[in-house]
């Protein structure tokens, strides 16, 4: 195993990306504002992209800072994007408990999205957070087109939730597992 890390912050924001080096090779690593991005191949498809972990802050205009940043990212590399992690928003209200309207900060993370031209993967749960009365789905696998070209069985699955308020979610297809 190989891996790349961002040390937390003020008990936040840590991060950690592993894979076995006998099915990816890193090229390149990058680290920004609560996110990590590792550039590479996979080996047996001879597949290069950059995948993305994120841990979004909950503070909206830090958050637009993290988007700016990854829309920079996206502007350096010239490689098919997965995106993923924790993004502190939602996409519209039906997708957090309680909210009757959409906001700002919502169109924000659409607008991001948009912008990165990726494809917001279906999760076979609604909600990805649960603390309490509070459940939201704020967490994502956004991937380029052409990762669901080359893989069209690519899906997105979530798992029990032991400790965390999240759920674990798996993406699967012949390129991850």
């Amino acid at each position: 195993m190989e891996f790349e890390h961002v040390l937390a912050t003020e008990g936040s924001g840590g991060l950690i990306i592993s894979w076995h080096k006998d099915s990816f090779r890193k090229i390149t690593f990058t680290v920004g504002q609560r996110w990590i991005c590792v550039c590479g191949e996979f080996l047996r498809e001879q597949f290069q992209c950059a995948i993305c972990l994120v841990d979004a802050p909950n503070d909206q205009g830090d958050r637009l800072q993290v988007w700016n940043q990854l829309r920079s990212l996206r502007a350096s590399i010239n490689l098919p994007l997965l995106l993923l992690g924790d993004f502190n928003e939602v996409f519209d209200f039906s997708e957090k408990r309680g909210v009757v309207h959409n906001t700002a900060s919502m169109r924000d993370i659409k607008e991001l999205v948009q912008d990165l031209q990726l494809i917001d993967l279906e999760i076979d749960i609604q909600y990805t957070w649960m603390r309490k009365n509070s459940t939201s789905r704020i967490d994502r696998i956004l991937v380029d087109k052409e990762v669901v070209l080359l893989f069209p069985k690519t899906k997105a699955y979530s798992r029990e939730r032991a400790f965390s308020d999240h759920f674990p979610i798996v993406m699967a297809s012949g390129l991850l597992v």
